[in-house]
């Protein structure tokens, strides 16, 4: 269950963080960096600073392993997901959970927020994707197609496009605009997104994608 900070440019190590008892599945830094969360098998998740050795939240309810784990655009903020099918948004002063969000019928794999801080998006083994509202803690948006678990995905730069990779070895995109603009109008409902686009891949299951700065797509697996 250890972390270890490396200076890339110097090839070193600069520390090792202990907290975790069990394996530790997935860190994220803050936008403004010197803060860091990391996500457990021990179902807890932890707030670092790379100066001190020991967690300065930890952040205990999920019932299963904690999977991801990611910041708020403000950093006030924390988002969790985990194996027992839940996501959790965490204030990072108090430690205190504010928002739990429900609805996957799997674990959940893992998570994004929009750029835009309003919306997170998450996606699960049983093979969805699903936006929610940050305010209101309610589904927008269910993101069905892919034939299995989903892996990976994320926001364009603009946040009005989200991609996600699966283990049915495809690659899809997601215009959420429509969504968005239906969340406005009807609060209380969520509408079904159809992906726009589709690529496929030789047969292997796609573990990550990424937006560049360009809007430039970036996906990888076992090819």
């Amino acid at each position: 269950g250890d972390i270890r900070l490396h200076d890339l440019k110097l090839d070193r190590c600069l520390g090792c963080f202990k907290g975790h008892s069990s394996p530790v599945w997935d860190v994220s830094f803050c936008p403004l960096g010197y803060y860091f969360l990391s996500a457990g098998m021990d179902q807890t998740a932890r707030l670092w600073a790379t100066d001190l050795a020991q967690p300065l939240r930890i952040f205990v309810g999920h019932y299963s392993d904690v999977t991801c784990v990611r910041f708020h655009p403000n950093c006030a903020y924390a988002f969790t997901g985990s194996c027992d099918k839940t996501l959790r948004m965490w204030d990072l002063q108090s430690g205190a959970c504010v928002r739990i969000f429900t609805g996957h019928e799997a674990p959940v794999t893992c998570l994004e927020v929009a750029p835009c801080g309003r919306y997170v998006a998450s996606s699960s083994e049983d093979g969805t994707s699903r936006i929610w509202d940050v305010v209101t803690g309610l589904q927008i948006a269910l993101l069905s197609g892919h034939s299995g678990p989903v892996n990976t995905l994320d926001f364009s730069v603009d946040g009005s496009v989200l991609a996600t990779g699966g283990s049915d070895a495809s690659v899809r995109l997601w215009n959420l605009s429509a969504a968005f603009n239906h969340a406005t109008a009807k609060a209380d409902q969520f509408c079904d997104v159809p992906s726009e686009s589709i690529f496929q891949t030789k047969n292997s299951p796609v573990l990550f994608v990424r937006w560049t700065r360009k809007n430039l797509l970036l996906a990888g697996g076992f090819f």
